[in-house]
């Protein structure tokens, strides 16, 4: 068959481009022809793309830029559409190539500009080639787009995977849900990652106004279903018996020092999407028999609660003043939490305690309501002996325990992954999925995060296997509310301090146990013959 992949984006950085790349491999493995619509610069790296092709707009017709032979059963194509200079995304990022707006933010001319260049480009593909499957991802401008297809056949299946960060777009931009409805009400399917995201989807549709009067909810429910995303557990797998972290972190170096770039070019003066040598340097030079390793590694944004990681850090240190935190990444937060970690590392108390009761000074984007995050924190430091304690451990120290990598492509970072003891996601605002989650439970190890939203449904999966394993259960998600660092802090030393009492055979034997569920669970083979069946 040949599935139409709508996507718009790029295939590298957030879970949902990560889904589409996924989802495209598997196809072509299959032996399905996949006409992929996005907007990857970075085309040649990736050994499934076969062909590559950009739009002109004068001409009203594709060219072709790129062509190459590929070893899979099925081909994968890139059609590039021609969109102008602003790229309407969920979650922002700088690039190079567009200037990029939420598009929440996003004006409404130029909402409809990026929809009329895309609907006329792919009506150049319908028109030039026969499609059995349209599969549209996110759930506002992209299966709006196909909705507004003229060339594609009323007898082609129509699916919509909805991921990523739309639902939370249309909560701040109510017309956005015009887009959301009237592009989804003529599909086949509509999927959702987690039931967490189905159920805020079906909120909004019985959210009484001129949109939602008329909707049959019975023939809405009728076409959704829930199927979450899979992990590649060839690449996300437990330590094996030659490795060890000192070796693995080695390993990482020497692949950064090989490859002058590992994330695409410079993306603003102030963010880079690469990787910091000499950070990896200088982790690589840590003694591993003397320090667990906390990682949390994804995009450095606010609403991942990475700011939460950096306050809860020096409560760590009193109880594992050789702990070492690691954040692998890229976003816009980066400066504000490493700003943190210097205020703690100098003493500047003052400093450091206004810049969390005011994130939106450093960025306008963060919401306010993140302090009731921190707010039993804030009371526990007005006790001038807690506040000593809690500066005294991070002054002259902390910047020696905090490494922030940069970007890692998934291979490497699989196995900065295994190498680690424990993984961290304090994710304050709702997650689609959690992908991050299940990849560190597929390499063995045990993430702490919050029950937000679809990360209680992951946790769920692993709880019944983790009781027989842990008799005190020290894996357990943490609530988001006021007690949010301290309940972080518990956790993370409740965990760290169960790993130092294990065997090396109980270590074993627990990340055998969280791979074994990952890979019956989650694969993105078993994922892809789900969707196979709406075919």
């Amino acid at each position: 068959m040949t599935f139409l992949m709508v996507h718009g984006y790029y295939l590298q950085g957030a879970s949902s481009n990560l889904f589409v790349y996924h989802t495209c491999k598997s196809l072509i493995e299959l032996g399905h022809d996949v006409i992929l619509v996005c907007q990857e610069t970075d085309y040649w790296s990736y050994d499934i793309i076969s062909e590559v092709w950009n739009y002109d707009n004068e001409q009203e017709c594709f060219y072709n830029i790129f062509r190459r032979e590929t070893t899979y059963r099925g081909t994968c194509s890139l059609y590039r559409p021609t969109i102008g200079d602003i790229l309407p995304v969920f979650t922002y990022e700088a690039q190079t190539k567009f200037v990029t707006k939420e598009i929440s933010f996003t004006s409404d001319k130029n909402l409809e500009a990026y929809i009329t260049n895309t609907v006329m480009a792919i009506n150049q593909i319908c028109s030039q080639h026969s499609i059995d499957v349209v599969w549209a991802h996110h759930c506002i401008l992209q299966p709006y787009i196909v909705s507004s297809l003229t060339e594609l056949s009323p007898n082609v299946v129509r699916i919509a995977t909805i991921h990523g960060n739309g639902l939370h777009c249309i909560s701040k931009k109510n017309s956005l849900k015009a887009y959301a409805i009237n592009g989804l009400k003529g599909f086949d399917a509509i999927c959702f990652t987690s039931h967490d995201i189905q159920n805020e989807f079906v909120r909004i549709l019985q959210t009484p106004d001129a949109l939602t009067d008329d909707i049959d909810m019975y023939e809405w429910e009728k076409k959704m279903c829930v199927i979450p995303p899979g992990v590649d557990v060839k690449m996300f797998h437990p330590m094996t018996e030659e490795e060890s972290t000192s070796k693995l972190l080695k390993d990482i170096l020497q692949h950064a020092k090989s490859h002058s770039q590992m994330g695409p070019q410079l993306i603003t003066e102030e963010h880079y999407w690469e990787t910091d040598i000499l950070e990896l340097f200088r982790l690589s030079t840590a003694d591993t028999n003397l320090h667990p390793f906390v990682l949390y590694y994804g995009r450095y944004l606010w609403t991942k609660g990475i700011q939460m990681i950096a306050i809860t850090i020096p409560l760590i240190m009193q109880r594992f003043p050789n702990a070492r935190f690691i954040f692998t990444g890229f976003g816009p937060s980066q400066t504000y939490v490493e700003t943190l970690i210097t205020y703690l590392h100098h003493g500047r108390e003052e400093l450091f305690l206004e810049s969390i009761q005011h994130p939106d000074l450093w960025d306008a984007q963060i919401s306010s309501t993140s302090v009731l995050y921190i707010q039993s924190f804030l009371d526990w430091m007005q006790d001038p002996k807690c506040r000593e304690k809690y500066f005294y451990a991070a002054r002259n120290e902390i910047q020696k325990s905090v490494y922030f990598t940069g970007y890692l492509d998934q291979p490497i970072l699989s196995k900065l992954v295994r190498s680690v003891d424990l993984t961290v996601f304090p994710f304050i605002v709702p997650e689609s999925f959690g992908q991050v989650v299940i990849e560190s439970l597929s390499s063995g190890v045990l993430p702490i995060m919050t029950t937000y939203t679809a990360l209680s449904e992951v946790y769920a999966i692993y709880q019944d296997s983790l009781q027989s394993f842990f008799p005190n259960m020290p894996f357990k998600p943490i609530s988001l509310d006021e007690d949010l660092i301290f309940s972080m802090k518990r956790c993370i030393v409740d965990v760290l301090e169960t790993l130092e009492k294990m065997t090396d055979l109980e270590r074993k034997e627990l990340r055998s146990i969280l791979y074994s569920v990952t890979s019956s669970v989650f694969s993105w083979e078993s994922m892809i013959q789900k969707y196979l069946h709406f075919t």
